[in-house]
């Protein structure tokens, strides 16, 4: 907690768009920070008081001096673009966790951040007894990601976690969601994991926590938490659950040392595949829990609440990849009531974090997106493929039905680049692809849901992100102009250019640049965290790839 009657001597900013006269700044603020002005290096804690507004403008970098933070009681408003991230980062050279305190949401407090890089800092974020929103964040490098103290409630979703030494999220007594996340080796001190729980409650939904040291999720004090629909693999522990009874459904949790260890503890663990858990796959469990009994619906073996431990049938786990394979033991075999209110594609939902549609085993499918009036997509591989059918619902849930053939090309080792024209309309549709071999068998890719405005994307994420040194992964790209010179480039979290891809002038067209890890010297560039930066004679745009070990 922070002192709150201490009398600090502070400079007081009105900031206004395009308004502000210096990039120092520190005391209290409102209004907006502009990339214009922008890096901002903060001297002394910033702050924005109950009743202002900050908003932060995607590009704006704030360089934190040693020891300052940011203290919002108030609303801060830091709303990166997908294309362009707010930086809150150390202003140290040298910068390691810890150099600077953080970003704290005071109680009442309110915020959203969005597209945002949260790095070096002691916890990246503290909400303490508030509820703000973070969407498609970056945490890394800080000692703890996200600190959830005394009633917060707050939304964490789509968001990175990855390489904070002490914890990535950790809840004290409050009630957060956190939904479809990352978290990524992080807890390495040993001290936590990957999500600590004392005493809390809220949701723990459709997450991937990998490669983490002590637990993926770690519950205690009587915490009553609803964990549903996650992937928990390559943890030293699974999920660890001491003194609470927490809902556990839905969820794959396979190759860590244990799998669902209990402790005074009677979980309501339910539906999942716990399997390939070098320890075991149950410690100490409540009696039943673990021992196969029955079958479920696929006429599996399970226990008496239809948790099977046979293997999930991962797609590519070597190569990072833990969404499950048409076949798998663990498609449709969910809780059919669905209680987390997912999207499924069956009868009822898949376990873990990834519904299948139909994982395209045959053909390796690198991208499927919409860019204006076309669905676009691409394949690294190919064998024995005879072609795509285009398939289309009006609404999520409904069937599907053909719309159209774009022939394949057969088996080859070269990237290939496929399109097909679709009709705007005044409201969403849904699209795969089914994708067909010579002999008939088929796969599905996944959807993609068409809004009824459909806009000119210049640039998509790359894919596969992450990705292993040894892949490769492609960056897409569309260009309008007639004629324009792009570079695209792969530079280090400092700037430095690691990789020159582009330098050249392009004519209208969709493009895609594959980069197989290397720079510019042919060395295989080290894990972590990059940029690719693309720009024209007219626009510039980046976006955060990693690679893994």
């Amino acid at each position: 907690m922070r002192a709150k009657k201490i009398k600090f001597v502070i400079l007081f900013l009105l900031l206004r768009p395009g308004a502000l006269p210096a990039s120092t700044i520190s005391g209290f603020v409102k209004g907006s920070l502009t990339a214009q002005n922008s890096p901002y290096v903060v001297t002394a804690d910033l702050k924005i008081a109950a009743g202002d507004t900050l908003t932060i403008e995607p590009g704006v970098i704030l360089k934190f001096n040693t020891s300052t933070g940011f203290i919002i009681s108030g609303n801060l408003q830091a709303m990166g673009a997908e294309t362009d991230s707010v930086y809150f980062i150390s202003n140290h050279p040298g910068a390691t966790p810890g150099d600077w305190t953080g970003i704290y949401f005071s109680p009442g407090a309110e915020g959203n951040l969005e597209y945002c890089v949260i790095k070096h800092a002691g916890v990246g974020s503290t909400m303490d007894a508030s509820a703000p929103f973070f969407f498609q964040c970056l945490f890394t490098q800080n000692n703890t990601g996200i600190d959830c103290l005394a009633g917060a409630n707050g939304k964490i979703e789509e968001s990175l976690f990855k390489f904070n030494p002490n914890a990535g999220i950790r809840v004290l007594n409050a009630a957060p969601e956190i939904k479809r996340c990352i978290l990524q080796q992080n807890s390495e001190n040993g001290l936590e994991s990957a999500i600590v729980m004392q005493g809390a409650a809220g949701a723990i939904v459709q997450n991937f926590i990998s490669q983490n040291v002590n637990s993926g999720i770690d519950l205690t004090n009587s915490s009553a938490v609803s964990i549903y629909q996650n992937t928990i693999v390559n943890n030293d522990m699974g999920i660890t659950i001491s003194d609470c009874s927490p809902t556990v459904i839905n969820n794959i949790i396979a190759f860590n040392a244990t799998g669902i260890s209990t402790e005074n503890s009677v979980p309501a663990a339910f539906y999942n595949a716990v399997s390939a858990n070098s320890g075991g796959n149950f410690i100490t469990p409540p009696a039943g829990l673990g021992v196969l009994m029955r079958v479920n619906t696929r006429g599996d073996s399970c226990d008496a609440y239809f948790n099977i431990q046979l293997d999930p049938e991962f797609y590519n786990p070597a190569g990072g990849d833990f969404r499950i394979q048409v076949g798998s033991p663990c498609i449709d075999t969910g809780d059919p009531t669905n209680p987390a209110g997912i999207w499924i594609a069956g009868a009822a939902p898949d376990m873990g974090a990834y519904e299948n549609n139909g994982v395209v085993v045959p053909v390796e499918l690198l991208s499927f997106t919409v860019l204006q009036n076309e669905l676009h997509w691409s394949t690294a591989t190919e064998s024995n493929n005879l072609g795509f059918y285009i398939e289309m619902a009006i609404k999520s849930g409904e069937p599907f039905s053909q719309i159209g053939f774009v022939a394949g090309a057969g088996t080859t080792v070269e990237p290939q680049f496929y399109s097909f024209a679709i009709q705007p309309v005044g409201y969403p549709r849904f699209y795969r692809l089914k994708q067909v071999d010579f002999d008939g068998s088929s796969s599905y890719s996944q959807t993609i849901k068409v809004e009824s405005k459909i806009s000119t994307i210049r640039r998509l994420q790359n894919f596969p992100n992450p990705f292993h040194g040894r892949q490769k992964t492609a960056v897409q790209f569309r260009i309008d102009e007639k004629k324009t010179y792009i570079t695209l480039k792969v530079v280090d979290l400092l700037g430095r250019q690691i990789k020159l891809l582009v330098n050249e002038v392009y004519t209208p067209g969709i493009f895609t640049i594959v980069w197989d890890g290397r720079d510019d010297a042919g060395m295989a560039v080290s894990a972590g965290h990059y940029f690719y930066i693309l720009r024209s004679e007219k626009w510039k745009i980046s976006k955060m790839l990693t690679i893994l070990k």
